[in-house]
C-alpha cells in the first residue's frame, strides 16, 4: 500500500538489495516486467558509480524488451541457464 501511495509499482534499497513489488491488484505480466526493472537497477547500480549506472528512462525502455526476448525465446533462457559446461 505505501508504495502504491507513492506512485510506484516496485522500489529497490541499494544498502541491502531488497526489492519491493506492490504487487496488489496487479496483473501478474506487469508484476513481471515491475520485477525485472527493478532487477536492472540493482544490477547496474552494484559499482554504485552514478556515472555508469542506468538511468530510469533507460531501465523503463530495456525490462519490457528484455522480458519479451526472454519470453519469446525459451531456448536462450535454458541456454543461460544451463549448468552444462
Amino acid at each position: 500500500k505505501e508504495l502504491q501511495d507513492r506512485g510506484r509499482a516496485g522500489q529497490t534499497n541499494f544498502n541491502t538489495f531488497q526489492l519491493e513489488l506492490d504487487d496488489e491488484d496487479v496483473e501478474a505480466a506487469s508484476l513481471r516486467v515491475t520485477l525485472l526493472h527493478e532487477i536492472l537497477h540493482v544490477l547496474s547500480g552494484l559499482p554504485l558509480d552514478a556515472g555508469i549506472a542506468l538511468t530510469e528512462t533507460q531501465v523503463r525502455a530495456m525490462a519490457p524488451m528484455l522480458l519479451a526476448a526472454l519470453r519469446d525465446n525459451p531456448q536462450l533462457v535454458q541456454f543461460l541457464t544451463s549448468d552444462k559446461s
